[in-house]
């Protein structure tokens, strides 16, 4: 979480709340967009169960009173593209008409695509290929 009291995609018991949500939007005449994004190191200690950000390295951000963020491992990195698919499934069964994947402001994807950030030694990291990786999905 990057900000308190934010709209979550995480978990399938949140479909019927987003369902609301899109719906109350469409009864306006609107188009119902979702924007999703993992805030990485930028995400608020007091915010996380156990007050650690995690990140593409071990980098901390240039903010003052700046955490240095944990190397996300090769299993979480997984997970995460696993959960932006499974955050997009459930605004789909929300009803929801689009999904935007927020990859800036010094979020997690921008995170992996910057040189500054991303410090790895492994394939999620390197050319603009290799860091566009995440991403992807890859």
């Amino acid at each position: 979480m990057g900000f308190p009291n934010e709209i979550g995609t995480d978990i399938d018991k949140l479909i019927p709340g987003l369902a609301k949500l899109a719906a109350t939007i469409h009864d306006q005449g609107a188009k119902a967009i979702l924007q999703i994004y993992h805030a990485g190191r930028m995400a608020r200690p007091d915010l996380l169960p156990d007050g650690q950000p995690i990140s593409a390295s071990a980098v901390a951000p240039e903010r003052e009173e700046a955490i240095t963020p944990r190397e996300m491992t090769e299993e979480e990195i997984n997970e995460t593209i696993t959960a932006f698919g499974e955050a997009t499934r459930r605004a789909i069964k929300a009803g929801w008409d689009g999904m935007e994947i927020h990859g800036a402001n010094t979020y997690l994807i921008q995170q992996f695509f910057s040189p500054h950030s991303n410090r790895r030694t492994d394939q999620w990291r390197g050319s603009v290929q290799k860091r566009m990786n995440f991403l992807i999905g890859a």
